[in-house]
């Protein structure tokens, strides 16, 4: 017990020579509303310093393409189209009903490859 206290003392100590050291300062106001003006203040100048491209002017945005592509756009972007069959399957059986357009990599390169 006495163990403890003579511990707690020492860490007690510790903190005081600490605090002497590097003594927190108190703000005037609070924190939170000086980092909201100032968040404010930067998105302002942000939107100030950028040209509008599209939109009803409030979009920023660099380009009008954002997300994903249609298929039909990855299909005619394809490098190469690949007939996949199930095993044990002749071509003049089957009936091509969907396009898929997968990346693979060929040759350590990753092209855009179309089943059928």
């Amino acid at each position: 017990m006495t163990e403890l206290r003579g511990e707690i003392v020492r860490l007690k100590a510790r903190i005081e020579e600490l605090e002497k050291k590097n003594p927190t300062q108190r703000l005037g106001q609070s924190y939170s509303v000086k980092a909201d003006e100032k968040r404010r203040r930067d998105a302002d100048e942000k939107k100030s310093g950028k040209p509008t491209t599209h939109g009803s002017g409030k979009d920023q945005q660099a380009s009008e393409r954002r997300g994903r592509l249609p298929n039909q756009e990855k299909i005619d972007k394809a490098d190469h189209h690949e007939l996949v069959l199930p095993d044990g399957f002749d071509l003049p059986q089957c009936h091509p009903g969907i396009e898929r357009p997968v990346w693979r990599i060929r040759d350590g390169k990753a092209t855009l490859v179309i089943w059928i």
